[in-house]
């Protein structure tokens, strides 16, 4: 069994593999300060908690934002298994086309997703991962990555919002606004946030098309993407293992 473990600047998710059978998933919150055995407990406690012995993975392989975490995050999986980890950056084979200045660049998360969407669909493609940050990229018809945009997360720009406006309070966006005219400052921000990220979505996206010469398949994965999405005018896929499908597609090219 593979051991998959994508680090996000604000949650890791684990995914165990059968073959190429997600069997589990789970997520728990990144903690920086966080020690080696602290993250064995955890990553064994979650496996426990889903019924899977850490004693039957034999792979393991890890996509980490954040490079502190790299080392303890090997020492954790060494706690638990004999598996060698892998961990995806310069030197392991993506089969991924980056055609961007510098390809080392492109963050691991994102080489997975675009790894993972591949698999799924005929490109050209337009992935977007909505975590943290919110980030697009584009993926030529001949699955080339071509580049992207950053953007400022939902949570991000929310928390911004609500810590420099006095007047404002956090929301909870499990509600869909009424209308996009709101008529109180509760449903005015939840007209902001869900709608104004929709538009941004369907705008960037339609301006990559233009650029990339044709329209492309919009694949969305991250904490945020069935959210926004529906609020769309043109459909988005919505793909919530996205990166940990590319992780055990990145270990299977490079386990051989």
């Amino acid at each position: 069994m593979l051991l998959a473990i994508a680090v996000g600047s604000t949650t890791t998710r684990l995914g165990v593999f059968q073959g190429e059978r997600l069997v589990l998933q789970t997520s728990m919150g990144t903690d920086t300060r966080a020690l080696a055995d602290e993250y064995a407990v955890k990553i064994r406690s979650a496996l426990l908690l889903y019924g899977c012995d850490p004693a039957r993975i034999d792979g393991a392989i890890l996509a980490s934002v954040m490079p502190p975490l790299v080392s303890v995050m090997r020492q954790a999986v060494g706690r638990l298994t004999a598996a060698r980890l892998l961990v995806v950056g310069p030197g392991l084979k993506s089969g991924l086309q980056i055609q961007i200045n510098d390809p080392g660049q492109l963050g691991s998360d994102l080489v997975c997703c675009a790894v993972g969407a591949l698999a799924r669909y005929e490109p050209p493609l337009l992935v977007c991962s909505m975590g943290t940050a919110t980030t697009m990229i584009a993926i030529d018809s001949r699955g080339a990555v071509q580049g992207g945009a950053i953007l400022p997360g939902v949570k991000v720009a929310l928390d911004a919002l609500t810590q420099h406006t006095a007047q404002l309070p956090q929301i909870d966006l499990e509600r869909p606004p009424k209308d996009v005219i709101g008529r109180n400052t509760i449903d005015c921000m939840e007209s902001g946030v869900l709608y104004g990220n929709a538009c941004t979505l369907d705008g960037m996206a339609a301006r990559m098309e233009e650029t990339l010469g044709q329209p492309a398949r919009r694949v969305a994965t991250g904490s945020y993407a069935a959210a926004i999405t529906p609020y769309c005018r043109v459909g988005w896929t919505v793909e919530q293992d996205l990166v940990l499908e590319g992780l055990q597609r990145i270990h299977a090219r490079n386990a051989r």
